[in-house]
């Protein structure tokens, strides 16, 4: 349960980040800021929940589809990531 948590809490400041980092320096009304960061939220859920229902329900189909999209996403996000880092420091 502590593994499942430091990682949530990883996770959840990487998309902080890139979100920080992509979001806030366009001139984005807030309605499309707003969105933009809900869909930032969404899917970190999406990659808590199929990592949740893996590890209980194995590989049902919905359990798949989730996993493919929650980790894809996840591949692109660390590659943002690190990016953005690089281009920090």
């Amino acid at each position: 349960m502590v593994f499942f948590l430091i990682a949530t809490s990883i996770l959840g400041l990487m998309y902080a980040y890139v979100g920080w980092r992509l979001l806030e320096p366009w001139q984005l009304s807030s309605g499309v800021k707003w969105a933009a960061w809900g869909v930032l939220g969404v899917h970190l859920a999406v990659v808590i929940a199929s990592f949740a229902l893996m590890r209980l329900t194995g590989s049902a189909a919905i359990a798949r589809a989730l996993w493919w999209v929650g980790f894809v996403g996840l591949g692109v996000l660390s590659f943002l990531f690190a990016g953005l880092v690089l281009r920090d420091l």
